[in-house]
């Protein structure tokens, strides 16, 4: 998600990486269009990881859970119809921010 957000939080070179990854992913997809394979990306809010730490400023009120990042790959994975897309999974962050 903090390639889509439009404040860098003092962490321009984390920001400017995930924009790049954001813009790699729609090259690709029209790269890779005429062969048949889907690109797409999941960016993701807050998960349990070392980097977030206990505390989840999101809407939702929580971290993500395993399940439901199991549940956006099955998505993407499954259908074959979406393609250059980017898949926010954030508890609803970029509803409160800035962003897209």
């Amino acid at each position: 998600m903090s390639g889509l957000m439009r404040g860098s939080q003092g962490h321009f070179s984390y920001y400017a990486a995930k924009g790049a990854t954001v813009h790699l992913t729609k090259l690709t997809a029209i790269e890779f269009d005429k062969t048949g394979i889907c690109v797409n990306l999941i960016a993701p809010g807050y998960f349990p990881s070392e980097m977030t730490g206990k505390s989840y400023p999101v809407p939702a009120a929580r971290a993500g859970s395993d399940e439901e990042m199991t549940q956006a790959c099955l998505f993407l994975t499954n259908n074959r119809y979406v393609n250059g897309e980017i898949l926010v999974i954030d508890g609803g962050v970029l509803t409160q921010v800035p962003g897209r």
